[in-house]
């Protein structure tokens, strides 16, 4: 197996610290460290800790759209990515740490408005609109 790239291993540590911690308690000292990088290395691949944030939920948000690289070109085809978007759907917000860092992102954004609606267009409103162009589509 390969070993990850720096940029993977920096996801991997800025998911880690701020499933646990919440996004205003890490830094990037913090990342650096627990990717095993320095900062500046971090700072080559995101120039801020918002940057870090947006590509981790990015790949999060994106476990929700791996059934639609399926060709869903009849009816069961498009039953089967359905179920299959909406059971990963499920299987992501119910996991323990998806639900603790939503409770993070909540908690924090009673302080920064500005927060909560990134975290909410990014998350929520991503699904939202996924699954109402996939109903749409059938």
């Amino acid at each position: 197996m390969p070993k990850p790239s720096p940029k993977e291993r920096i996801l991997s540590a800025a998911r880690t610290l701020f499933f646990k911690n919440g996004v205003d308690k890490v830094t990037t000292d913090m990342l650096a460290k627990q990717a095993k990088t320095s900062k500046m290395t971090l700072y080559k691949y995101f120039s801020n800790k918002d940057e870090v944030l947006s590509a981790v939920v990015d790949k999060e948000v994106a476990r929700l759209f791996e059934p639609l690289k399926n060709q869903h070109n009849n009816k069961d085809e498009y039953r089967r990515v359905l179920f299959d978007c909406s059971l990963n759907l499920l299987n992501i917000i119910y996991e323990s740490e998806i639900i603790r860092f939503d409770q993070l992102m909540l908690s924090q954004a009673l302080h920064n408005k500005e927060l909560s609606k990134r975290h909410y267009m990014r998350t929520h409103e991503v699904a939202l609109t996924m699954f109402e162009n996939l109903i749409k589509e059938g």
